[in-house]
């Protein structure tokens, strides 16, 4: 058996964690529940931001950017 360290017994789950759970809970048992909780979209990702991902990780760009941005978005916002 894994012995755990006791100051794990002080980590808890965030209140909005437990909130989100509840709603999904609601909605499961049929209740008509909005959510506010932790943002989650009410639809699947769209195709071609997958295939963005995908091609964006097969470039290795899994790092954090830039504090101001990455440039080319920055430029496509503006």
């Amino acid at each position: 058996m894994i012995k755990l360290s006791p100051r794990l017994s002080r980590i808890k789950l965030s209140p909005s964690t437990l909130a989100a759970q509840k709603v999904r809970d609601l909605r499961a048992a049929g209740r008509d529940i909005v959510g506010l909780t932790i943002g989650e979209p009410d639809f699947n990702t769209p195709e071609h931001v997958k295939r963005a991902v995908v091609a964006a990780m097969n470039r290795n760009e899994t790092k954090y950017p830039p504090i101001f941005g990455i440039p080319q978005l920055r430029e496509a916002v503006r």
